[in-house]
């Protein structure tokens, strides 16, 4: 079934996932120890932001919402450090790095 009059295009197409041809590999980092770093800067920056943002909203919200925000600064400083202290091989072939840029 193409789609739009192109022909190659369509649902046709996704045989090739359906057929065995791997997508873990296309996931995995070409350098596990620059993207550890990197993942772990970023992590490390948003924590830091959203510290700076519990802090200055300080005493707002109610419990549950001030809880909330402050589990947001744990769990990505958590992790950060999670990937500071694992060694990236490690990080790279379980699969893990990928999971990571999209929680930041």
């Amino acid at each position: 079934m193409p789609l739009g009059g192109v022909s190659g295009v369509g649902f046709g197409g996704l045989g090739a996932e359906i057929n065995g041809v791997g997508g873990m590999d296309a996931f995995r980092a070409r350098d596990p120890r620059a993207a550890t770093r990197s993942c772990t800067l970023i992590l490390t920056v948003t924590a830091a932001v959203l510290l700076a943002f519990n802090v200055a909203g300080l005493g707002t919200g109610t419990v549950t919402a001030q809880l909330a925000s402050w589990l947001l600064v744990v769990v990505p400083l958590a992790v950060a450090v999670a990937c500071a202290r694992v060694r990236p091989e490690t990080l790279d072939r379980t699969g893990q790095l990928p999971a990571v840029g999209p929680a930041a």
